[in-house]
């Protein structure tokens, strides 16, 4: 079960966890999938954990903009790997980087938010999770010898959350895989038993796995914002299944996104009922609450509904 966040905070900000983190308290924080480094920079500014950030990233390309944005916070630690279920080399798949031309990313080329494991299944495909690897490596060759936006594939070196903090409690954790969260929570089974890991904020587009590993281990969740991609030029279709449009954001592909919210239903069948009939790709930030801090969450989120 997905709890719908609509019903507690009835016009959530986008940014919804950025205004509870400081409420939490966090002392250490985790930023997977870190990328140029704007979370981890955001962390530090607003939140200000006092073990600081560490944060992992795998793409060469992503580093310099990392290091350029958090070179002030000597707090923050940056592991060039991936984070998966084990530890080794795997196979890193970028489908597309920024040419410095896509709105609102001029100033990024060579960046890519696309990244994922090539065991992984990325959000904006869909599919069984063979058909999603098939279409991934189908979409680098397109990319790369048709459109030229320099997609690529490469090794890299992967970790687990088990290795990285054998004894660590992990207030909070923000997690952007592209389709490898089932594989990181199955590197952290040690901390996940063992009640390590306070909050995650992950990107969920529909998996059962992942639900079960949460679930399993004593998290609460809850939707937020929702990002609709390849939308459907039909009328009020989006409405009708409970959402509430709220605006468009440009991703670093170049490409538009709605964004929207959950007014009406249940979540798990909102997102399973778009995808099932074609109807986009689509994805949600679930806020995956360990229920030793529910109380702390709760009472955080009570002062954002505040008069």
């Amino acid at each position: 079960m997905i709890n719908k966040i609509t019903d507690i905070v009835p016009s959530p900000p986008k940014d919804l966890i950025f205004n509870l983190l400081p409420h939490l308290k966090p002392k250490l924080c985790v930023d997977i999938g870190a990328a140029a480094g704007f979370v981890s920079k955001r962390l530090m500014e607003e939140v200000h954990p006092s073990e600081g950030v560490v944060a992992f990233e795998p793409f060469p390309n992503n580093w310099p903009y990392f290091e350029k944005n958090t070179s002030g916070y000597p707090n923050v630690r940056l592991i060039k790997k991936a984070v998966s279920d084990r530890v080794g080399v795997s196979r890193f798949v970028v489908s597309s980087v920024v040419q410095g031309n896509e709105k609102n990313w001029e100033q990024l080329p060579g960046y890519s938010s696309t990244g994922h494991l090539e065991e992984a299944a990325p959000s904006n495909l869909t599919g069984t999770r063979i058909e999603k690897k098939v279409r991934s490596l189908a979409k680098v060759f397109l990319n790369k010898y048709v459109r030229k936006k320099g997609a690529q594939s490469l090794l890299v070196k992967t970790t687990t959350l088990d290795r990285e903090f054998p004894s660590e409690r992990l207030d909070f954790i923000k997690m952007d895989v592209q389709g490898s969260e089932a594989l990181v929570l199955k590197g952290a089974q040690g901390l996940l038993k063992e009640g390590r890991i306070g909050l995650m904020y992950l990107e969920w587009d529909g998996d059962q796995e992942v639900l079960d590993i949460l679930h399993g281990n004593e998290f609460l969740l809850y939707d937020s914002h929702y990002l609709l991609g390849n939308p459907r030029p039909r009328h009020g279709i989006y409405e009708e299944m409970g959402f509430e449009i709220i605006g468009e954001t440009f991703l670093s592909t170049g490409k538009k996104a709605l964004e929207m919210v959950l007014r009406n239903g249940e979540p798990v069948w909102a997102v399973r009922e778009i995808k099932r009939r074609n109807l986009g790709w689509i994805q949600t930030d679930l806020m995956a609450v360990h229920r030793s801090v529910e109380g702390v969450f709760r009472t955080a989120l009570k002062k954002l509904t505040s008069p």
